[in-house]
């Protein structure tokens, strides 16, 4: 028996040992699982953050869209009241050149009128009576005309 006890002291020695390293195993299993865990949380973590910020950019991106549609209609709208504008002034231009030539070609008539009245009048002794008819006259349909 006696005989026994070192062996038996050298296999708890041995066994001690290996519970020793069994622990330290362990122990280093428990570290590593905890540093996993807590690298899962923080990339669990990071992930919500950068969808957040995704959301957040889509809608940001969805208003921009939306801003610049807006936008080009406000820009064709002036565009088409400029058009609108340009051609109103245009006619206008017109109606004006017209209404000069109008009234030049109704000058031009009464003077002719009159010099030809007065002509008339001179050579007959007579009195002129009624003006002579003007072109604005007969284009706007004057009974006298």
């Amino acid at each position: 028996l006696k005989e026994s006890i070192p062996a038996r002291q050298a296999a708890l020695a041995e066994a001690r040992g290996r519970l020793s390293a069994l622990d330290t195993e362990c122990a280093s299993n428990i570290a590593d699982r905890d540093a996993a865990r807590r690298a899962r949380h923080a990339a669990e973590a990071e992930t919500e953050r950068l969808e957040a910020e995704i959301a957040t950019t889509d809608e940001l991106l969805l208003k921009a869209r939306q801003e610049a549609e807006q936008a080009a209609a406000e820009r064709e709208a002036a565009e088409q009241r400029l058009k609108a504008r340009d051609e109103t002034l245009a006619y206008t231009k017109q109606r004006v050149e017209t209404a000069k030539r109008l009234a030049h070609a109704d000058a031009r008539a009464a003077s002719a009128a009159e010099a030809g009245n007065a002509s008339a009048a001179a050579q007959h002794h007579v009195e002129p009576t009624t003006p002579a008819p003007t072109l604005s006259m007969a284009l706007a349909g004057s009974p006298s005309a």
